[in-house]
């Protein structure tokens, strides 16, 4: 093969290439969410914060809702731009509504809260070409 054929060949596949690398990227959400370590297993400290709500331990709860609060910023920094801004923003805001729950110690309004958060984390990475996904 001659030089000119194999340029041409670097020319298509690395833009090929890198276009692929983008989109994978981009909509991984539900796999670039997934556990990498303890310390950022969110649904496992979403249940132990549960756990600790039901059985009213306000103390253990907030300790829980630190480590679920440090979980979910380990997971935003791999998922933060092929995700739904929307849902990045409701777990942000559930997550805030849950320490006033503790502090007040609101059982009803905490479960509740726990549950809509919940909700949003399932449905977090699974509609990552919406209009409003995250692009910079």
């Amino acid at each position: 093969m001659d030089e000119s054929k194999l340029r041409r060949i670097v020319l298509y596949i690395i833009p090929v290439l890198t276009l692929a690398a983008v989109v994978l990227f981009l909509n991984g959400g539900q796999y670039l969410k997934k556990p990498v370590e303890d310390t950022d297993d969110f649904p496992r400290c979403l249940q132990l914060l549960k756990e600790d709500i039901n059985n009213e331990d306000w103390e253990a709860a907030g300790s829980d809702l630190d480590k679920l609060q440090a979980s979910w910023n380990r997971v935003l920094t791999r998922i933060q731009y092929g995700v739904n801004r929307n849902e990045v923003h409701q777990i942000n805001i559930r997550i805030s509504r849950i320490r006033g729950a503790i502090q007040a110690r609101d059982k009803t309004a905490a479960l509740i809260e726990i549950n809509e958060l919940e909700n949003h984390w399932n449905a977090l990475g699974t509609q990552a070409m919406a209009k409003d996904t995250i692009w910079l």
